[in-house]
């Protein structure tokens, strides 16, 4: 009778062993997306699986001192009772505990977390407050060293990524609309250096032009706001708006200079986050920033067009020209514009161009060779044979790379 007693206790330790494992997993892989929906339609087991999840660290606690006692206890009981076979028992009760009381349930519980858990939330409160006055004495000891942890978002990036490529992959979300989504996470992670119009492309205006100067600059570049300099470029005094033109067009004989009509400049660093300029854009409902680098002088300018671009891809204004940086002359020849990012070119072409402290394949010829170089001059690197086609005496504007096939 003893034996029976014994061997159904050491059955049952490894239930709770096996039902605390699946617990501490399911909890942890629950949808809470869905679980808050069944809070707001009060759901009580999801609100009560909600509170719990609001103590997080002390449940996941509960649940390891759950799976200790019960494995401890297991053991013990099964070593006295076998004494004689000590090795042999402790061998096949580890192999026991790894599958029944971990493996097998910890994998049942991931694949159906959310109905599992709210169809046991009542057994599993129960055994976590059955377990609380050890939690307490444990959290006591730990939480002054390593404090509480604050409460979080419902989902982090990772959650929420990958709830995106889920239903992407199974036909709830489009294509285009994932890629969108997945551009407005990485947002937090791209720095305004990467998105901006470098200082060499700005198109400026003097502060003593004159309104014919203004109107035909505007006129030629079809932009709607345009910097305005003080002597040098590095001395960005305000934006010229073309809406405050608009009762001088047609008119270039007034004499009026740009700077009796600019706006105060916003400025940034370059490394600031393109997401906080975002939020920055809209709370000073403004379209234009003017970026500087460390040391104060002008790194370029960043438009609410270039932060809608990481988004949305390319826009266009009706009357733009559209023409592709990247184009491709033959099988293994492509013409690149030279201030085409690496990163880019290695997506699109299929190359595998190193990343340094250059951003650019301009940047990247330069600094393996140290100089501006003239046109039709030929840098090599490995399979690659790299052709200047169109330069100044400042940059690389334009480069042909020949790809030999190995």
């Amino acid at each position: 009778m003893e034996l029976w007693l014994s061997l159904i206790v050491v059955i049952a330790c490894i239930a709770i062993a096996g039902f605390s494992s699946g617990a501490e997993i399911g909890f942890l892989s629950i949808n809470k997306v869905r679980l808050k929906n069944l809070v707001e339609k009060g759901n009580h087991r999801a609100i009560i699986a909600t509170k719990l999840i609001d103590n997080l660290p002390r449940f996941l606690i509960g649940m390891l001192i759950g799976i200790n006692i019960a494995i401890i206890t297991a053991s013990c009981i099964t070593t006295a009772l076998l004494e004689r076979w000590a090795i042999w028992v402790e061998i096949g009760l580890t192999i026991i505990i790894v599958l029944f009381a971990e493996i097998i349930p910890k994998t049942i519980f991931r694949h159906h977390s959310t109905r599992l858990v709210l169809a046991l939330v009542y057994i599993i409160r129960a055994w976590y407050y059955f377990l609380v006055p050890i939690v307490n004495l444990i959290a006591m000891v730990i939480e002054p060293v390593i404090g509480k942890k604050k409460k979080g978002p419902l989902l982090s990036r990772e959650d929420f990524r990958f709830l995106i490529e889920e239903g992407e992959e199974h036909g709830a979300i489009e294509e285009e609309t994932e890629e969108m989504i997945g551009d407005v996470l990485e947002l937090s992670e791209t720095r305004i250096r990467e998105v901006m119009t470098p200082r060499i492309d700005m198109i400026c205006l003097s502060a003593e032009a004159d309104m014919n100067e203004i109107l035909t600059v505007f006129s030629q570049h079809h932009y709607s706001r345009i910097p305005v300099y003080d002597e040098t470029i590095d001395n960005i005094i305000g934006i010229l708006y073309i809406k405050d033109l608009l009762n001088f067009w047609g008119k270039a004989d007034v004499w009026i200079s740009a700077v009796e009509l600019i706006r105060f400049p916003y400025f940034i660093p370059a490394t600031k986050r393109v997401d906080d300029l975002l939020e920055e854009f809209q709370k000073k409902k403004i379209q234009i920033a003017i970026v500087v680098d460390e040391y104060g002088g002008i790194d370029g300018l960043v438009t609410m067009e270039d932060v809608l671009e990481e988004i949305v891809g390319e826009i266009h204004d009706e009357y733009e020209t559209i023409d592709s940086p990247i184009k491709q002359k033959d099988k293994n020849t492509f013409l690149i514009d030279g201030y085409v990012g690496i990163e880019m070119i290695n997506e699109t072409v299929g190359l595998n161009i190193p990343e340094g402290d250059f951003e650019t394949i301009s940047g990247f010829i330069m600094e393996r060779l140290g100089k501006i170089p003239l046109i039709g001059e030929v840098i090599t690197y490995k399979n690659l044979k790299i052709t200047i086609i169109e330069a100044t005496e400042k940059t690389i504007e334009r480069v042909e790379v020949e790809v030999n096939k190995c």
